[in-house]
């Protein structure tokens, strides 16, 4: 799941538990309740997220938050509207 790089630091490569992150992307949009023609939700905290999955321990969460906020640098994920929020966005192909 990770390679070492030659400068010694981690980096995540593509095979990275893609079942994870579509629970992840299920989850926001069930809580956001997202459609294709209603954008208009604020957006969901990575609390919230745990709990629909059910995650606990403040490490998982902590874990949790860490890759929503990769998500959201690659765009898998948009900002919401108040920081720390995040909501589903259509990502063109």
């Amino acid at each position: 799941y990770m390679n070492k790089t030659k400068n010694c630091k981690f980096q995540f490569t593509d095979d990275i538990l893609p079942a994870e992150y579509q629970e992840i992307l299920n989850a926001v949009k069930k809580l956001t309740g997202w459609t294709e023609d209603d954008d208009s939700h604020e957006g969901v905290r990575p609390k919230a997220v745990a709990q629909e999955l059910k995650i606990k321990g403040k490490k998982s969460l902590n874990t949790l938050a860490k890759r929503m906020q990769r998500m959201l640098d690659r765009e898998e994920l948009g900002k919401g509207k108040k920081y720390g929020l995040y909501k589903y966005v259509v990502t063109p192909f």
